[in-house]
């Protein structure tokens, strides 16, 4: 039996300000990447349990943020 993997062909654009909740089932994705800097986002802790509840167990987060201006950081979060 083989198995296929599902793979995300679109990209999923929307303003997390606006509208957190993310068009995706529970446990849906083993890594999220979020490519803007979460210093924008007015409410994080609504978008970060919104990227949690779409995580599988085990999975990975990986944020920007810039914590100062000279820092260009990544979170990873497991």
């Amino acid at each position: 039996m083989r198995l296929r993997r599902q793979v995300l062909t679109d990209d999923v654009v929307q303003d997390l300000n606006v509208n957190p909740t993310l068009p995706f089932e529970d446990n849906s994705f083993n890594i999220i990447t979020n490519v803007v800097s979460v210093d924008y986002l007015t409410k994080p802790l609504n978008v970060f349990k919104e990227m949690r509840r779409i995580l599988k167990p085990g999975g990975l987060a990986i944020m920007r943020t810039f914590l100062e201006p000279s820092n260009n950081s990544v979170v990873v979060a497991g």
